[in-house]
């Protein structure tokens, strides 16, 4: 009985803290590209108005009059682009679980033919079972962490091309990623 009521215990606070609305929402990192200049506006989205965007500038960059802030007007952003860095520890996690997962079959499987346990961790004739599936647990997890952050890692673009009506019914995604003030 009390396992039943630890495992109730710990699912119920597992579910409860995974509910949306009680995880903060961060900041997200995002790109504009416009029209008027060939570079793109890199920031946060800090304000989402009926006509235009306001986006607090990266710690590098800043307006010629020194201030941080900078007002796009819907008609001159071609595209809206943002990566979730939530999607990076994910993918990582997600890839180097599939890896390893890979990689401990694999070991199982190339070492089943090999009846001959020697029991030496470096006898490279002969290796035995526990060495060649940590071996390739270990290197599919590396393999597949990297993979799944670099898949994780892609930006999400959102095609606005200077039309309100775009920006209108893509708002509801980006007041996701807008900054709390």
């Amino acid at each position: 009985m009390r396992y039943f009521a630890f495992i109730l215990i710990l699912f119920t606070t597992v579910s409860a803290n995974s509910q949306e609305g009680y995880l903060p929402r961060s900041c997200t990192q995002v790109w504009i590209t416009t029209y008027s200049s060939k570079l793109e506006i890199e920031g946060k989205l800090i304000g989402l108005e009926q006509n235009s965007l306001s986006v607090l500038l990266a710690s590098r960059n800043k307006m010629d009059d020194g201030s941080r802030t900078v007002q796009v007007p819907v008609p001159d952003i071609r595209e809206f682009s943002f990566r979730d860095n939530r999607r990076i520890g994910k993918g990582a996690m997600i890839g180097a679980l599939a890896g390893a997962g890979i990689g401990i079959i694999t070991g199982f499987v190339s070492n089943f033919h090999n009846r001959v346990d020697s029991g030496a961790f470096f006898d490279n004739d002969h290796p035995p079972l526990y060495v060649t599936v940590v071996r390739n647990g270990a290197i599919g997890a590396v393999a597949g962490a990297g993979i799944g952050a670099a898949i994780g890692a892609a930006r999400f673009y959102i095609p606005i091309n200077g039309d309100p009506k775009n920006l209108a019914s893509q708002r509801v995604r980006l007041e996701k990623h807008m900054c709390l003030e």
